[in-house]
């Protein structure tokens, strides 16, 4: 089965809001950068995974549900159009390109863990994200995504190898998982399958079994 691509046309929407959005926040000088499967597909190509659907993104905390913050976010949806709204009780942001079209960036606030003994770690409202130490992502590096200046963690690929057991490889996509991209249903998954299929008819044999069992004792 052929690989699921995102659009081209949702493709160009989503860096438009990433534009957009990257844009304001270097003017205001407030530190972010690309996060997870962005960060993997400029490791990768320089540019989107062709088949990631959102584009995800970490701002600095400090920065997060200020004044300033809500007037940018107003900013861009009174001369872009692009609305946001949050999820995950005010933990993530949303940015979509329109009311109908859902193309979306997704973002975290992060903030600089300090405890005694140990050394300063980056930490984010996601369940997936591992703590990272401060080095693979500070200072940030100003890199091109696709036709877009913006910024990466310090050491991709450090900060790749914590969050993913094997990024380098790349996803066949032709099957789905939640509506996300994963790997074929391995064979050991299919022999998984028709050993369930197989112990299935084993019970209701059994069961049969027992009722014929049953049954004749009655008789008798």
């Amino acid at each position: 089965m052929k690989r699921v691509n995102t659009p081209p046309c949702c493709r160009e929407k989503l860096l438009e809001i990433l534009n957009t959005f990257s844009r304001e926040l270097q003017i205001l000088r407030v530190p972010h950068m690309l996060a997870f499967g962005a960060v993997l597909g400029w490791a990768r190509y320089g540019k989107m995974i062709p088949y990631d659907r959102d584009i995800d993104l970490i701002i600095d905390k400090s920065f997060w549900n200020t004044t300033l913050f809500f007037d940018t976010l107003r900013k861009i949806e009174r001369i872009n159009g692009h609305k946001s709204k949050f999820e995950d009780n005010g933990k993530k942001l949303c940015i979509t390109y329109s009311a109908i079209n859902q193309n979306l960036i997704d973002i975290w606030p992060f903030e600089i863990i300090k405890r005694v003994g140990k050394c300063p770690e980056v930490s984010i409202p996601h369940y997936f994200w591992k703590l990272q130490p401060l080095e693979n992502l500070f200072p940030e590096r100003y890199v091109r995504f696709e036709n877009i200046m913006t910024y990466v963690p310090r050491d991709p690929h450090r900060y790749l190898n914590i969050l993913y057991k094997n990024w380098k490889k790349e996803l066949d996509c032709s099957y789905k998982k939640e509506n996300k991209c994963s790997e074929k249903e391995s064979d050991y998954s299919q022999y998984n399958s028709e050993s369930r299929d197989i112990m299935l008819v084993i019970i209701i044999l059994s069961i049969l079994l027992v009722i014929i069992l049953y049954s004749t004792y009655c008789i008798v």
